[in-house]
């Protein structure tokens, strides 16, 4: 719901204009296992997304990594990720990431196919981080936030160790009613 409205957007008629759909999900129990929309995007948000994701670029049928490696062979020194002051090439992206798919498959027990937390702030890092856990195949738990607490030196952690080390911190959600939220 948050991505819902533009970042340019944002503002005061926005937060009203979604607080109907806040308390519609906070309203009904089922709204919680339901699969897919809960409610509809409005229509000048449906618009600006189908605008944003119009591409007249065929794309290749590959995984993300794998393109980013591929250009990483072709251009090496273009930008890959910039993210205010951090940049990386596409060939830093493509070592970074190779070497930390090394250090996941040499460091830690988990096979392809497995999740894995990866925990670092937004920027390039996080980026390689990520085509690294990809290119060993493993998955990606991204609903962690206790994980998100881990040491820097601790980026890239199996997720079935930090379930029996690191209980979940945070509270349940709750519902309108103050029923916890399954």
């Amino acid at each position: 719901m948050w991505m819902a409205c533009s970042r340019q957007a944002w503002s005061r008629t926005c937060s009203i204009a979604i607080w109907p759909c806040w308390r519609a999900c906070l309203g009904d129990e089922g709204v919680w296992t339901t699969r897919g929309a809960v409610t509809a995007l409005p229509a000048a948000d449906l618009a600006e997304r189908e605008c944003a994701n119009a591409t007249e670029t065929p794309l290749p049928l590959a995984l993300l990594h794998e393109l980013v490696l591929q250009r990483a062979r072709s251009q090496a020194d273009a930008g890959g990720v910039q993210q205010g002051d951090a940049s990386m090439s596409f060939g830093e992206l493509a070592r970074r990431a190779g070497a930390i798919a090394q250090a996941i498959r040499s460091q830690t027990e988990v096979k392809p196919g497995e999740m894995i937390a990866v925990s670092l702030p937004q920027g390039p890092e996080l980026i390689a981080r990520h085509f690294g856990r990809a290119d060993c195949r493993r998955r990606l738990c991204r609903d962690r936030p206790d994980l998100a607490r881990r040491a820097p030196s601790e980026p890239v952690a199996p997720l079935r160790r930090a379930r029996a080390a690191e209980p979940r911190r945070h509270p349940p959600a709750r519902n309108a009613r103050g029923a916890a939220a399954h």
